[in-house]
Protein backbone atom coordinates (compact mmCIF):
# COMPACT_ATOMS: atom_id res chain seq x y z
CA UNK A 1 0.00 0.00 0.00
CA UNK A 2 1.09 3.43 -0.47
CA UNK A 3 0.95 5.77 2.70
CA UNK A 4 1.30 9.22 2.43
CA UNK A 5 2.49 10.40 6.35
CA UNK A 6 1.45 14.50 6.21
CA UNK A 7 3.87 15.96 8.34
CA UNK A 8 5.92 13.24 8.70
CA UNK A 9 9.07 14.52 10.40
CA UNK A 10 8.67 14.74 13.96
CA UNK A 11 8.06 12.38 16.71
CA UNK A 12 5.01 10.53 15.73
CA UNK A 13 5.83 10.59 12.29
CA UNK A 14 9.37 8.89 12.99
CA UNK A 15 7.21 6.25 14.77
CA UNK A 16 4.78 5.96 12.09
CA UNK A 17 7.55 5.95 9.42
CA UNK A 18 9.22 3.02 10.63
CA UNK A 19 5.46 0.78 11.78
CA UNK A 20 4.36 0.98 7.73
CA UNK A 21 7.83 0.64 6.52
CA UNK A 22 8.17 -2.71 8.83
CA UNK A 23 5.01 -4.08 7.24
CA UNK A 24 6.20 -3.51 3.80
CA UNK A 25 4.23 -0.07 2.91
CA UNK A 26 5.65 2.33 0.80
CA UNK A 27 5.97 5.35 2.75
CA UNK A 28 5.79 9.35 1.15
CA UNK A 29 6.75 11.54 4.15
CA UNK A 30 5.64 14.85 3.59
CA UNK A 31 6.63 17.90 5.50
CA UNK A 32 6.99 21.68 5.24
CA UNK A 33 10.88 21.22 5.49
CA UNK A 34 12.82 18.43 3.99
CA UNK A 35 14.20 15.82 6.25
CA UNK A 36 18.21 16.45 7.14
CA UNK A 37 20.77 13.16 6.60
CA UNK A 38 19.97 12.31 10.22
CA UNK A 39 16.32 12.72 10.28
CA UNK A 40 16.42 8.82 11.57
CA UNK A 41 13.72 8.06 9.07
CA UNK A 42 13.75 4.37 7.27
CA UNK A 43 16.57 4.30 4.62
CA UNK A 44 15.14 4.84 1.37
CA UNK A 45 12.20 6.19 2.10
CA UNK A 46 10.72 8.81 0.05
CA UNK A 47 10.13 12.39 0.98
CA UNK A 48 8.63 15.88 -0.33
CA UNK A 49 8.46 19.45 0.74
CA UNK A 50 5.11 20.92 0.77
CA UNK A 51 3.59 23.34 3.28
CA UNK A 52 0.03 22.03 2.89
CA UNK A 53 -1.16 25.27 5.09
CA UNK A 54 -0.36 26.64 1.37
CA UNK A 55 -0.27 24.46 -0.76
CA UNK A 56 -3.06 24.85 -3.44
CA UNK A 57 -5.47 22.51 -5.58
CA UNK A 58 -3.07 21.96 -8.22
CA UNK A 59 0.16 20.99 -5.52
CA UNK A 60 -2.42 18.49 -3.23
CA UNK A 61 -3.58 16.75 -6.55
CA UNK A 62 -0.06 16.34 -7.62
CA UNK A 63 0.73 15.22 -4.25
CA UNK A 64 -1.97 13.19 -3.22
CA UNK A 65 -3.10 11.03 -7.00
CA UNK A 66 -1.35 7.59 -6.44
CA UNK A 67 -1.67 7.32 -2.76
CA UNK A 68 -3.76 4.34 -1.19
CA UNK A 69 -3.57 6.09 2.04
CA UNK A 70 -2.76 9.28 4.06
CA UNK A 71 -1.77 10.07 7.40
CA UNK A 72 -2.94 13.53 8.66
CA UNK A 73 -0.20 14.35 11.44
CA UNK A 74 -0.36 18.27 11.44
CA UNK A 75 -1.61 21.00 13.64
CA UNK A 76 -0.68 22.85 16.75
CA UNK A 77 -1.53 20.86 20.09
CA UNK A 78 -3.23 22.15 23.50
CA UNK A 79 -0.18 23.61 24.79
CA UNK A 80 0.91 26.33 22.03
CA UNK A 81 -0.05 29.81 22.38
CA UNK A 82 -1.48 31.53 19.23
CA UNK A 83 -2.62 34.89 18.07
CA UNK A 84 -5.99 36.23 20.18
CA UNK A 85 -8.56 35.18 19.94
CA UNK A 86 -7.38 31.21 19.47
CA UNK A 87 -10.90 30.07 17.94
CA UNK A 88 -10.43 31.57 14.67
CA UNK A 89 -6.50 30.45 14.49
CA UNK A 90 -7.10 26.90 15.27
CA UNK A 91 -10.20 27.11 13.08
CA UNK A 92 -7.98 27.77 10.41
CA UNK A 93 -4.97 25.56 10.97
CA UNK A 94 -7.28 22.32 12.96
CA UNK A 95 -10.65 22.22 10.92
CA UNK A 96 -9.60 23.85 7.36
CA UNK A 97 -6.67 22.65 6.13
CA UNK A 98 -7.59 19.32 6.76
CA UNK A 99 -10.89 19.35 5.55
CA UNK A 100 -9.65 20.85 2.70
CA UNK A 101 -6.61 18.14 2.21
CA UNK A 102 -9.04 15.36 3.33
CA UNK A 103 -11.39 16.43 0.18
CA UNK A 104 -8.53 16.90 -2.16
CA UNK A 105 -7.23 13.07 -1.38
CA UNK A 106 -10.73 11.49 -1.80
CA UNK A 107 -11.71 13.30 -4.67
CA UNK A 108 -7.53 11.89 -6.18
CA UNK A 109 -8.33 8.27 -5.69
CA UNK A 110 -7.33 8.07 -2.11
CA UNK A 111 -9.25 5.26 -0.19
CA UNK A 112 -8.62 5.86 3.33
CA UNK A 113 -7.43 8.81 5.78
CA UNK A 114 -6.39 8.25 9.37
CA UNK A 115 -6.40 11.59 11.11
CA UNK A 116 -4.26 11.85 14.34
CA UNK A 117 -6.43 13.96 16.92
CA UNK A 118 -6.85 14.43 20.76
CA UNK A 119 -7.88 12.17 23.49
CA UNK A 120 -9.90 15.79 24.53
CA UNK A 121 -12.44 14.88 22.31
CA UNK A 122 -12.98 11.20 23.75
CA UNK A 123 -13.16 13.08 27.09
CA UNK A 124 -16.19 15.49 25.63
CA UNK A 125 -17.80 12.21 24.45
CA UNK A 126 -17.69 10.69 28.30
CA UNK A 127 -18.20 13.75 30.00
CA UNK A 128 -20.61 16.02 28.77
CA UNK A 129 -21.62 17.64 31.64
CA UNK A 130 -18.54 19.77 30.93
CA UNK A 131 -19.37 21.15 28.15
CA UNK A 132 -16.11 21.16 27.11
CA UNK A 133 -16.50 22.49 23.32
CA UNK A 134 -18.50 25.20 24.88
CA UNK A 135 -15.23 26.30 26.90
CA UNK A 136 -11.97 25.52 25.00
CA UNK A 137 -11.79 26.59 21.70
CA UNK A 138 -8.80 23.69 21.26
CA UNK A 139 -11.53 21.20 21.82
CA UNK A 140 -14.02 22.50 19.92
CA UNK A 141 -11.44 22.73 17.01
CA UNK A 142 -10.78 19.20 17.52
CA UNK A 143 -14.33 18.22 17.53
CA UNK A 144 -15.41 19.77 14.62
CA UNK A 145 -12.30 18.47 13.07
CA UNK A 146 -13.07 14.94 12.77
CA UNK A 147 -17.04 15.70 12.38
CA UNK A 148 -15.83 17.70 8.87
CA UNK A 149 -12.83 14.93 8.28
CA UNK A 150 -15.40 12.31 8.62
CA UNK A 151 -17.90 14.23 6.27
CA UNK A 152 -15.81 15.26 3.65
CA UNK A 153 -14.61 11.73 3.04
CA UNK A 154 -18.08 10.34 3.04
CA UNK A 155 -19.21 12.71 0.25
CA UNK A 156 -16.05 12.18 -1.59
CA UNK A 157 -15.75 8.03 -1.29
CA UNK A 158 -13.26 7.80 1.15
CA UNK A 159 -12.85 6.02 4.70
CA UNK A 160 -12.14 8.51 7.48
CA UNK A 161 -11.04 7.59 10.85
CA UNK A 162 -9.46 9.23 13.50
CA UNK A 163 -7.01 8.53 16.37
CA UNK A 164 -7.46 10.72 19.76
CA UNK A 165 -3.99 10.44 21.09
CA UNK A 166 -3.34 11.55 24.90
CA UNK A 167 0.09 12.35 26.50
CA UNK A 168 2.94 10.60 24.53
CA UNK A 169 6.22 9.67 25.71
CA UNK A 170 9.24 8.43 23.58
CA UNK A 171 12.38 9.41 21.34
CA UNK A 172 13.47 9.96 18.02
CA UNK A 173 16.81 11.51 17.16
CA UNK A 174 16.25 15.16 17.39
CA UNK A 175 14.06 14.87 20.46
CA UNK A 176 12.02 13.49 22.74
CA UNK A 177 8.02 13.91 23.88
CA UNK A 178 7.70 17.12 24.48
CA UNK A 179 5.57 15.94 28.23
CA UNK A 180 8.94 14.89 29.04
CA UNK A 181 10.67 18.03 28.43
CA UNK A 182 7.71 19.52 30.07
CA UNK A 183 8.12 17.85 33.12
CA UNK A 184 11.65 17.17 33.01
CA UNK A 185 12.97 20.71 34.08
CA UNK A 186 11.10 21.56 37.21
CA UNK A 187 12.76 18.07 38.53
CA UNK A 188 16.08 18.65 37.39
CA UNK A 189 16.40 22.23 38.85
CA UNK A 190 14.08 22.15 42.01
CA UNK A 191 14.43 19.01 42.74
CA UNK A 192 10.70 19.52 44.29
CA UNK A 193 7.51 18.42 42.65
CA UNK A 194 3.91 19.64 43.34
CA UNK A 195 1.82 16.88 44.11
CA UNK A 196 -1.62 18.17 42.97
CA UNK A 197 -4.79 15.54 42.38
CA UNK A 198 -5.65 14.24 38.83
CA UNK A 199 -4.03 12.10 36.09
CA UNK A 200 -3.91 11.22 32.79
CA UNK A 201 -4.25 8.99 30.10
CA UNK A 202 -0.89 7.98 28.27
CA UNK A 203 0.76 6.04 25.27
CA UNK A 204 4.17 5.41 24.17
CA UNK A 205 5.01 7.17 20.24
CA UNK A 206 6.03 3.48 19.65
CA UNK A 207 2.41 2.28 20.53
CA UNK A 208 0.55 4.83 18.20
CA UNK A 209 3.05 4.24 15.26
CA UNK A 210 1.89 0.62 15.61
CA UNK A 211 -1.92 2.10 15.81
CA UNK A 212 -1.27 4.44 12.89
CA UNK A 213 -0.60 1.05 11.26
CA UNK A 214 -3.45 -0.56 12.02
CA UNK A 215 -5.37 2.25 10.92
CA UNK A 216 -3.92 2.95 8.00
CA UNK A 217 -4.62 -0.86 6.66
CA UNK A 218 -8.09 -1.46 8.56
CA UNK A 219 -9.59 1.55 9.97
CA UNK A 220 -13.28 1.82 9.85
CA UNK A 221 -14.60 4.62 7.87
CA UNK A 222 -16.80 7.37 11.55
CA UNK A 223 -14.48 5.33 13.61
CA UNK A 224 -12.94 7.62 16.15
CA UNK A 225 -10.77 5.04 17.95
CA UNK A 226 -9.17 6.34 21.56
CA UNK A 227 -5.34 5.65 21.70
CA UNK A 228 -3.98 5.03 25.41
CA UNK A 229 -2.06 2.54 26.89
CA UNK A 230 -2.16 3.55 30.81
CA UNK A 231 -3.84 5.84 33.07
CA UNK A 232 -1.24 7.33 35.44
CA UNK A 233 -1.66 9.67 38.44
CA UNK A 234 0.61 13.32 38.06
CA UNK A 235 2.06 11.75 40.90
CA UNK A 236 3.06 8.35 39.34
CA UNK A 237 4.21 10.12 36.25
CA UNK A 238 6.41 12.71 38.26
CA UNK A 239 8.06 9.82 40.04
CA UNK A 240 8.79 7.97 36.65
CA UNK A 241 10.28 11.34 36.12
CA UNK A 242 12.81 11.47 38.89
CA UNK A 243 13.82 7.63 38.33
CA UNK A 244 15.05 8.58 34.84
CA UNK A 245 16.73 11.51 36.71
CA UNK A 246 18.13 8.86 39.31
CA UNK A 247 17.21 11.85 42.24
CA UNK A 248 14.92 11.91 45.13
CA UNK A 249 12.44 14.53 44.80
CA UNK A 250 10.78 16.65 47.51
CA UNK A 251 7.00 15.68 47.21
CA UNK A 252 5.07 18.94 48.11
CA UNK A 253 1.24 18.49 48.28
CA UNK A 254 -0.91 21.13 46.68
CA UNK A 255 -5.02 20.94 46.91
CA UNK A 256 -7.05 21.54 44.28
CA UNK A 257 -7.99 24.49 46.66
CA UNK A 258 -4.85 26.63 46.15
CA UNK A 259 -4.31 25.16 42.07
CA UNK A 260 -7.72 26.49 40.77
CA UNK A 261 -7.05 30.56 41.17
CA UNK A 262 -3.66 30.81 39.26
CA UNK A 263 -4.59 29.54 35.67
CA UNK A 264 -7.06 32.85 35.39
CA UNK A 265 -3.99 34.53 36.44
CA UNK A 266 -2.00 33.08 33.81
CA UNK A 267 -4.99 33.91 31.22
CA UNK A 268 -4.43 37.82 32.14
CA UNK A 269 -0.93 37.69 31.76
CA UNK A 270 -1.08 35.76 28.16
CA UNK A 271 -4.00 37.78 26.80
CA UNK A 272 -2.06 41.06 27.62
CA UNK A 273 0.76 39.98 25.37
CA UNK A 274 -1.99 39.62 22.48
CA UNK A 275 -2.06 35.87 22.43
CA UNK A 276 -4.54 33.07 23.47
CA UNK A 277 -4.87 29.56 24.55
CA UNK A 278 -6.58 26.94 23.08
CA UNK A 279 -7.22 25.52 26.81
CA UNK A 280 -9.23 28.65 28.74
CA UNK A 281 -7.22 29.16 31.57
CA UNK A 282 -10.50 30.37 33.29
CA UNK A 283 -11.71 26.79 33.39
CA UNK A 284 -9.02 24.40 32.78
CA UNK A 285 -8.55 23.55 36.56
CA UNK A 286 -11.88 22.61 37.01
CA UNK A 287 -12.32 20.71 33.39
CA UNK A 288 -8.84 19.38 32.98
CA UNK A 289 -5.86 19.60 35.34
CA UNK A 290 -7.87 18.42 38.40
CA UNK A 291 -9.94 15.72 36.80
CA UNK A 292 -8.41 12.39 36.20
CA UNK A 293 -8.39 12.14 32.04
CA UNK A 294 -8.89 8.55 31.31
CA UNK A 295 -10.47 8.04 28.59
CA UNK A 296 -11.89 4.19 27.60
CA UNK A 297 -10.05 2.94 24.81
CA UNK A 298 -10.85 -1.05 25.09
CA UNK A 299 -12.46 -1.42 21.92
CA UNK A 300 -10.38 0.54 20.58
CA UNK A 301 -7.47 -1.92 21.55
CA UNK A 302 -9.61 -5.02 20.66
CA UNK A 303 -9.76 -3.47 17.01
CA UNK A 304 -6.33 -1.80 16.33
CA UNK A 305 -4.17 -4.15 17.97
CA UNK A 306 -1.53 -2.40 19.53
CA UNK A 307 0.41 -3.09 22.25
CA UNK A 308 0.17 -1.56 25.77
CA UNK A 309 3.52 -2.23 27.48
CA UNK A 310 6.37 -0.44 28.01
CA UNK A 311 4.96 3.37 29.16
CA UNK A 312 6.96 3.19 32.00
CA UNK A 313 9.92 2.58 30.67
CA UNK A 314 8.82 5.17 27.93
CA UNK A 315 8.75 7.56 30.57
CA UNK A 316 12.10 7.36 32.18
CA UNK A 317 13.98 6.80 28.90
CA UNK A 318 12.47 10.40 27.23
CA UNK A 319 13.70 11.85 30.26
CA UNK A 320 17.18 10.49 29.99
CA UNK A 321 17.28 11.52 26.33
CA UNK A 322 16.33 15.00 27.07
CA UNK A 323 19.33 14.83 29.82
CA UNK A 324 21.63 13.54 27.11
CA UNK A 325 20.86 16.62 24.15
CA UNK A 326 21.21 19.10 27.02
CA UNK A 327 23.82 17.89 28.42
CA UNK A 328 25.72 15.77 25.96
CA UNK A 329 28.90 13.91 27.09
CA UNK A 330 27.44 14.36 30.77
CA UNK A 331 26.14 10.83 32.90
CA UNK A 332 22.45 10.78 32.50
CA UNK A 333 22.40 9.49 35.97
CA UNK A 334 23.75 11.98 38.35
CA UNK A 335 24.67 11.31 41.79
Amino acid sequence: MRVGLLGGTGLLGHHSAHALCRAGHDVLVVSRTAPGPDSGLPAGIRTRQLDLVHAGAQDLASLLTGLDCIVYLLGPDDRSLHPAPAGRFLQRMLVEVSERVTTAAARAGVRRVVVAGSYFTAWNRERPELHLTDRHPYIRARSEQARRCIDAGARAGADVCVLEIPWVFGNYPHGSSVFASLLFDPVRRLRMAADIPGGTSVVTAAQVGQAVLAAAERGRHGARYPVTSADLTYREIIGLVADGLGRTVIRVPVPGALVRPWPPLLKLAVRATGRDTGLDYAHVAHDVVLQHVYVDAIAARAHLGYPTQGVREAITESVRQRHRIDHPGVDHRPS
